[in-house]
């Protein structure tokens, strides 16, 4: 455990002296394509878990809506076939559309009333071969054990479901939806399935496009970074630059950044240091010269102090 915790740290050191080493213009590009990658990697995780799962309560909520339209139309509009009639298909057919769904209803006596199919012909050869009837009864056994509600107007069944022929998997609602026609209620069976492929086109589809805009984001970013990058690093060189020279005594310094920001506050507190460094070292340099001629000066008396020393023992010693 020791030699694990030894080993990241000694990890994190060494990255964090080769990136301490990098020029701040490569830092920061690369710290915005780290979050440009980050904030893709959290929209691809979040809809592969979520988007699925959200597109399914919509389809959902589509089924139960389309149901609510299917319990507002007036099904006494029935032909002599004993199917819906022209009027009534048509409202159907616009519930199918709106919603994506394909629709199949059956009547008391589970003969076809409605499909997506129009005419006499085509109903006369559901009836005939029963394969509506068939496929309508079967479709509940498919549903297994993955399904919610009770199969009423207030709660239908709603669940997954396989259509063996074609390996399609469809979600499904079945409701049993009472009318009141002259006065008696009859019951009709309704079934609508709309595909789930949809739902896997629509996850492929966002992430193409996130994919598309996330690569769009980077390349704009990277050159925006690059411009933004130059613009800052740009003031910090120069004041790099100008402290070097104010190190070499060289203080005729004067830094053209007129930002009202921090770096801007800092090359105003530089040209001041540099002024009055300035300011200093020439006032010193004036003190220096006077010291060094009052220096001189007393050396010039204290050779003539000497000298005069010397004559006037020179004359006291000689008779």
């Amino acid at each position: 455990m020791d030699a694990g915790l030894a080993a990241v740290r000694g990890f994190k050191k060494k990255c964090g002296a080769v990136i301490g080493r990098l020029p701040i213009r490569t830092r920061l590009f690369l710290l915005m394509f780290g979050l440009i990658l980050g904030f893709l990697g959290i929209i691809f995780l979040t809809s592969s878990l979520f988007l699925k799962p959200y597109y399914y309560a919509i389809k959902k909520d589509s089924l139960i809506s389309t149901l609510k339209g299917v319990t507002e139309l007036d099904f006494s509009d029935t032909g002599d076939n004993g199917c819906a009639g022209e009027t009534l298909r048509l409202r159907l057919r616009s519930l199918e559309e709106s919603g994506s769904i394909r629709m199949i209803i059956l009547d008391d006596s589970m003969r076809v009333f409605y499909t997506e199919d129009e005419g006499d012909t085509a109903f006369r050869r559901y009836d005939r071969q029963s394969s509506v009837r068939e496929w309508f009864n079967s479709a509940f056994e498919m549903i297994g054990e993955n399904y919610e509600g009770e199969g009423s107007v207030n709660s239908p069944i709603i669940g997954r479901r396989r259509n063996a022929v074609t390996g399609t998997d469809y979600l499904s609602l079945y409701a049993v939806v009472p009318m009141t026609l002259n006065g008696d209620v009859r019951y009709y069976y309704v079934l609508m399935n709309t595909p789930l492929s949809a739902i896997e086109d629509a996850v492929t589809a966002f992430n193409g496009f996130a994919l598309m805009l996330g690569i769009i984001a980077m390349i704009v970013s990277g050159v925006l970074t690059l411009l933004l990058c130059s613009r800052f690093v740009a003031p910090i060189l120069e004041i790099n630059q100008a402290t070097k020279r104010m190190a070499d005594m060289n203080f005729d310094v004067e830094l053209d950044i007129r930002s009202r920001d921090e770096l801007g506050q800092l090359a105003e507190s530089i040209n001041h240091l540099s002024s009055e460094l300035e300011s200093k070292i020439g006032q010193l340099r004036v003190a220096n010269e006077q010291l060094r001629r009052d220096i001189e000066e007393k050396e010039k008396i204290d050779v003539m102090r000497r000298q005069l020393i010397s004559d006037v023992s020179h004359e006291l010693k000689t008779p």
